[in-house]
Formats: structure tokens, C-alpha cells, sequence
């Protein structure tokens, strides 16, 4: 997942602009004068980035309908901003930014630059395997990609006192070795 500070940014003005502070307002504009002026192609794209925060929206997606809740959605999503609270992370972060990501390009590397504590960047592109996970070929190559990046970037390179003796620490080796071809060594390795 690209590193992301507003995901409400990732979505066009315009569909940006349906959201009022009022919810009979806001899905009265949408259910009247956008979603039936929708291509389907559009219709489909909204009904894939929405339904991960509705559950009726999911639901109707699943049916073949285009959500008609508008305003739950949008303000869940808008409330997930963490344009405030960046500059307070003091977790090891890595944050991914891809060649192709549509929908957050630019706010990984301004998530980058405000935080504050220990950081790494990585740009994924497809010549390391790691095309934008929702690309046609998308899923299975940034798998690849992402074990690849797990391999080269372990919690130790971003915290160098991760898995040190005494510390209550597993190294990323041992707690995710299955994923990269070792063998799991790790407490959990008797599951």
C-alpha cells in the first residue's frame, strides 16, 4: 500500500465537491445529479474505492448496485487524513511509493518528509517487480515485489535495536522467514 496522508485527495475535485456538511444534501446531489450521469466504468471505480468503508456500500456493490450513502462513506474517508498526526510517528516506517499508483500520487513522499522518526522511502517500480497493486498484473507482481522489499528492507535496517538480545524483539527473519524461502524459527514456529 502507497504511503498516503489524505486519502480524501486521492479522489477527483469534482467527486470531492458532493460532500456538504449536510447528509440529505450531500446524497441528494449524488443520488440526482451524479450517479446517473455516471459512465459504468466510473460507476465501477466508485463502487471499488467505496466499499471498503460502508458496509451497505459493499453490499450493493456486490449486487451490482452503485451505493446510494454517499455522505457515510466520504466523511469516514475524510476522517481518515492524518495530515495532523504525522509529525508525531516515532515508529520505524517504510513508505512505499509506485510508478503507477493512480489514485495517492505524491503523498508518499510528503508522508516521507514529515515524519520524524526513524524512516526509510522506497520507490516500487516494475522493474524491481513491483507494479501498483491494482494494475491488471497488479496482485501477483507486487507479491513479488513485496517479498522482495521484505527480504531488503527487515525491521532491523529501519531499527537497528529490533530482535537485540533482551529487548522482548523478534527479528523479522524469524517471524516471517516462510515468506522468503527460510524456514520459521521464530516463537510462533509450532503453529
Amino acid at each position: 500500500m502507497p504511503g498516503c496522508i489524505d486519502p480524501w485527495l486521492g479522489f477527483p475535485p469534482g467527486i470531492r465537491k458532493i460532500l456538504t456538511p449536510g447528509k440529505q444534501q450531500t446524497n441528494d446531489i449524488w443520488n440526482k445529479e451524479v450517479a446517473p450521469a455516471l459512465p459504468p466504468a466510473d460507476a465501477a471505480v466508485m463502487k471499488k474505492r467505496f466499499e471498503p468503508f460502508s458496509v451497505p456500500a459493499m453490499l450493493e456493490a456486490r449486487q451490482g448496485k452503485l451505493f446510494t450513502d454517499f455522505y457515510t462513506p466520504a466523511t469516514r474517508i475524510r476522517a481518515l487524513a492524518i495530515t495532523d498526526v504525522v509529525g508525531r510517528i516515532k515508529a520505524p516506517t517504510l513508505v512505499l511509493d509506485y510508478d503507477d499508483e493512480q489514485f495517492y500520487p505524491g503523498q508518499p513522499r510528503r508522508l516521507y518528509d514529515k515524519l520524524t522518526g526513524p524512516k526509510d522511502y522506497l520507490e516500487a517500480d516494475r522493474g524491481r517487480g513491483c507494479a501498483a497493486p491494482l494494475l491488471p498484473d497488479g496482485p501477483a507482481t507486487a507479491l513479488r515485489g513485496r517479498l522482495r522489499l521484505a527480504a531488503a528492507h527487515p525491521v532491523r535496517k529501519l531499527n537497528p535495536r529490533a530482535g537485540a538480545p533482551g529487548r522482548g524483539r523478534t527479528p523479522f527473519r524469524q517471524t516471517c522467514g516462510a515468506w522468503h524461502g527460510g524456514p520459521r524459527t521464530g516463537p510462533r514456529a509450532a503453529r
